[in-house]
């Protein structure tokens, strides 16, 4: 058990885990669809809370702070997305 849903538990790290039976850990851990969607909507909220109009600032949070759910969607999958939702916030600014 990493408690990787409950912020009120210790976090243990994954390359900690003791697996058996040959499960594929990664698989097994991989986000869902709705995960993914639901931590997309997280980050565009806290870009508007925090008015953040450039990707860097967003990628040097999530390597700091959010490290094991924004990091990954934004190194793998979701950067585009999200440098849009910025790239827009920045040019409505501007008007």
């Amino acid at each position: 058990m990493l408690h990787m849903d409950d912020p009120d538990k210790f976090k243990y790290q994954k390359e900690d885990m003791i697996v058996y039976g040959g499960v594929d850990v990664d698989e097994l851990l991989k986000k869902t669809t709705t995960d993914r969607y639901k931590l997309i909507k997280e980050m565009i909220e806290f870009i508007d809370e925090q008015g953040i109009i450039e990707f860097k600032s967003l990628m040097d949070y999530a390597m700091k702070f959010k490290f094991d759910d924004w990091f990954p969607l934004l190194c793998d999958n979701s950067a585009y997305v999200i440098q849009e939702y910025i790239k827009s916030n920045r040019h409505k600014s501007e008007r």
